[in-house]
């Protein structure tokens, strides 16, 4: 069965990043009061100031050295024994070869395929809930509620992991919600 994963926050602990450059400049800043993963909402910035904090995060030793999420990478192995899985993420192209290296780093044996869609920094590309539908993908494992939504509209299963951003997440039919790694094994059993 294919598989798509989202990879910041379901395989590797992004905002947990950012929130340790923002409390490096002074600005306390805690996880679990993370409501939105709209940063500029969350931690009242402007536009400008959300993408500069994320494009020095991505240039940062926090990323470089950015932790996994518990369970992700024994999940991920156990699923890719008898599945395909896509990384399908929203994360700009200028860090591709990022994480393409992280993905090497992580996972070196697999042949997980990686797909950048246009949902957060392009506005040219293809949706999670599109590329799932082209490639045939019937499960997604997410942690935003408004792409785990897009995608369950379209048929596509999705597992959504609880983050303080997602706790209001509409119900839908297609929507697993779950709390860890160890969940989504024990549903797709």
């Amino acid at each position: 069965m294919k598989i798509a994963i989202d990879i910041d926050e379901v395989v590797v602990e992004f905002v947990r990043g950012c929130i340790k450059i923002l409390n490096k400049r002074g600005i306390p800043v805690e996880y679990e009061k993370t409501y939105s993963y709209d940063f500029k909402e969350s931690f009242s910035m402007t536009k400008k100031e959300e993408m500069d904090l994320i494009n020095e995060f991505f240039e940062s030793e926090y990323f470089e050295n950015i932790e996994l999420v518990k369970g992700a990478k024994e999940g991920i192995g156990k699923l890719e024994k008898k599945n395909e899985l896509f990384f399908l993420t929203s994360r700009p192209l200028s860090i591709k070869d990022k994480t393409n290296k992280f993905i090497k780093k992580h996972f070196p044996n697999s042949n997980i395929n990686l797909i950048f869609s246009g949902d957060f920094h392009r506005d040219n590309g293809k949706t999670k809930a599109e590329i799932c539908r082209e490639l045939k993908i019937p499960i997604i494992i997410e942690d935003n509620k408004n792409y785990a939504l897009e995608c369950a509209k379209s048929g596509v299963r999705a597992f959504l992991i609880a983050k303080p951003w997602n706790v209001d997440a509409e119900n839908h039919s297609n929507i697993i919600k779950v709390n860890s790694w160890s969940e989504i094994l024990d549903n797709l059993k």
